[in-house]
């Protein structure tokens, strides 16, 4: 048996185009049909420096009534919300084109007309730009996307449309382009929060740059280009080496050292080399000592 999906009988919906970043297109149902398109995005500059990436998805669509003929053309109120199952769910984003003084939630006939303008059946319109859509809302790969029209009485009233016959369904999976949301977030991680080298290959942070979740005897390492270890942070240990991959004290110079200004603790040791340039600290050591 071919499971038919239902519409509401006043019109079909034709959902065309999702542009944001590269391309894959697929049908989502036989009949009545609902067609979501992902196309290719225009050509960004090869050497682009890096943006943010807009929290915007260009969203195009056909609208008929049930012989297939193009609506009227003019302002319709229209609503979208992603959920984050097919059926039932959590609603992670939902937006209300209506003519609104806030985000839609009030359809009163003030304020600004954010209705989506129809022509010829066909209309285009950006998801998140009245109401913004998460930055992290795309890192799970079950999102789903409902829309939804007025009673056709009330399709293109300047205030309080009726919505009392309920979004079209099914609701249609989001694949592959909206998921260039996540590039921003990098598998989930903030891209504020991650280090980028600049033109002199070097990067600076405000609180931690470095911070390890598994301590290890290797944990950081600072290597010449040849492959030689130059420096290693031992944080199983929480020893530091200079020109050593095993350090066996807190600090452990394999090799010349300089020390200037004082040089404290008990036990201040050296292996047949001066220490030299400032002093032992406690005072009883000498400024110049070979041990």
């Amino acid at each position: 048996m071919v499971h038919t999906p239902k519409l509401k009988p006043k019109h079909h919906i034709f959902i065309g185009q999702l542009r944001v970043s590269w391309a894959l297109v697929f049908l989502v149902l036989a009949a009545p049909t609902l067609l979501l398109t992902l196309v290719p995005a225009e050509d960004t500059p090869t050497n682009a420096a890096p943006q943010t990436v807009p929290h915007l998805i260009n969203y195009q669509g056909r609208l008929t009534d049930n012989q297939g003929q193009a609506l009227p053309d003019g302002n319709y109120n229209m609503r979208f919300r992603i959920y984050d199952a097919e059926t039932s769910g959590t609603q992670l984003w939902s937006t209300t084109r209506c003519y609104s003084p806030d985000d839609g939630t009030t359809c009163d006939g003030t304020g600004t007309d954010q209705r989506v303008s129809v022509q010829n059946g066909t209309f285009s319109l950006k998801l998140g730009k009245v109401n913004a859509l998460p930055g992290d809302i795309f890192t799970n790969p079950t999102r789903y996307l409902e829309v939804e029209l007025p009673t056709p009485s009330t399709n293109t009233n300047t205030s309080n449309p009726d919505w009392s016959e309920g979004p079209f369904t099914p609701r249609q999976q989001l694949n592959a382009s909206p998921y260039a949301f996540n590039a921003e977030e990098i598998d989930g991680y903030d891209s504020d929060n991650i280090a980028i080298l600049d033109e002199n290959n070097t990067f600076t942070g405000n609180q931690n740059i470095f911070s390890g979740n598994t301590d290890s005897t290797t944990s950081l390492q600072v290597q010449t280009a040849a492959g030689s270890t130059i420096f290693n942070a031992d944080t199983s240990n929480q020893r530091i080496g200079i020109n050593t991959t095993s350090p066996a004290t807190a600090l452990d110079v394999s090799g010349q050292g300089n020390f200037t200004g004082v040089v404290s603790g008990a036990d201040a040791t050296a292996n047949n080399e001066f220490v030299t340039l400032g002093q032992l600290w406690p005072p009883w050591a000498p400024t110049t000592a070979t041990v």
